[in-house]
């Protein structure tokens, strides 16, 4: 198999604050709101990423492919939030309709920029979903989840802003209105906008980050006034659900994403710093090769963007035990294993120190470490 390049790290955090337990931490929290953990395959078929044009425009140039002697290609993924729907695709047709909700933080690799030649970046993505279901709830839910891992992990200065990109129905109506408006100013609007206001994707234009682009679309029609019963209907509750919930939120109705299509839609910000997107996956059922729409709704994230806003608490490790055997001897250590096994058969949180040698006050000291309750010293006459 052909190696991808080393992997290029920005900065890694001081001795003092390490990734594993603020990893940990975010985990344990993520599963408490019931979020099953799935692991995705760091490797998967090209097929996965370049089955549909929509896809190979969005992750082929992010794409580390591998070539095999046998001939099959495979690339490092770049995200797993695909493989994770695809998974749930398969349930779906096995199993028969279900609600499931899932979650996963696992590395992915991508191919730098055309300057970072011969580089790639490494990150850990953090992907959290609603499978089955696309309603107003499924929405508030998941919304109200995020919300309130980020408040557990110490992050509070959130505000989410939420906006409604309709069905195609509702975006074919706007889509030609909005045309009409900016086409009386095209000649001002910067390359990419003047394409993007040509092609199936006039929506896209809200993501321009030219200032001149900016100021021209002030005066342009919302597409939250060409919502249809239905999608309003849904962006309200949601609304509402928001307010009663006192989930901090504003309306944006510019808000839009390069790759999520259709209804409720949300990014969460901390500082004017973005956290990540969430929104309406279930368009990609089709994409993925299944005939029929399955419903997703997904958050996407990284962890990296966590981390500068995690108070240094959640960065040490998060140790704390019941009870710290401390086993003086050959024959107490013995003793102690089976001891250890009792009672952690008995759902008491334990530890011990028995490898290194460790004298008395080093095991001592470790169980001071660990906030242990109870220190259990087994010496030979105890054994």
């Amino acid at each position: 198999v052909a190696r991808p390049p080393r992997p290029v790290i920005a900065s890694l955090p001081p001795p003092e604050r390490r990734l594993d337990p603020a990893l940990n931490h975010l985990v344990s929290e993520v599963t408490k709101f019931g979020f099953e953990q799935f692991s995705p395959p760091p490797i998967a078929d090209r097929d996965l990423f370049f089955g549909h044009p929509r896809l190979v425009s969005e992750f082929g140039p992010r794409v580390i492919e591998l070539k095999s002697q046998n001939g099959a290609d495979s690339v490092l993924c770049p995200t797993h939030f695909l493989s994770l729907l695809k998974s749930d695709l398969q349930s779906q047709q096995t199993e028969g309709p279900h609600v499931a909700k899932r979650f996963y933080l696992a590395p992915v690799v991508e191919q730098g920029a055309r300057e970072e030649a011969n580089q790639h970046r490494l990150r850990h993505e953090l992907g959290i979903f609603v499978l089955g279901d696309e309603g107003w709830f499924a929405n508030a839910h998941l919304l109200y989840s995020l919300t309130q891992i980020l408040t557990r992990l110490g992050i509070t200065k959130f505000v989410s802003e939420i906006n409604s990109l309709g069905c195609k129905t509702c975006q074919r109506d706007y889509q030609n209105f909005l045309q009409e408006h900016l086409r009386k100013m095209n000649s001002e609007l910067c390359m990419n906008c003047q394409a993007n206001l040509e092609s199936q994707s006039p929506l896209s234009v809200w993501g321009c980050s030219e200032a001149e682009c900016r100021s021209l679309l002030a005066d342009a029609p919302q597409i939250v006034d060409f919502l249809d019963t239905a999608c309003r209907s849904s962006l309200i509750s949601v609304l509402e659900a928001a307010d009663e919930l006192g989930i901090p939120y504003s309306l944006n109705p510019t808000l839009s994403d390069s790759f999520l299509e259709e209804q409720v839609l949300f990014r969460i910000t901390v500082q004017d710093r973005l956290i990540g997107f969430g929104g309406n996956y279930t368009f990609l059922s089709e994409y993925l090769g299944r005939q029929g729409r399955i419903p997703a709704l997904g958050f996407v994230t990284s962890f990296e963007k966590f981390w500068d806003l995690m108070p240094a608490e959640w960065q040490i490790p998060l140790r704390h035990t019941e009870v710290f055997i401390v086993a003086l001897g050959e024959l107490a250590s013995r003793k102690v294993l089976k001891l250890h096994r009792e009672l952690l058969t008995a759902g008491i949180r334990v530890a011990e120190g028995l490898l290194g040698n460790m004298g008395i006050r080093q095991q001592l000291k470790e169980a001071q470490e660990q906030n242990s309750e109870i220190a259990l010293i087994v010496g030979q006459k105890e054994a």
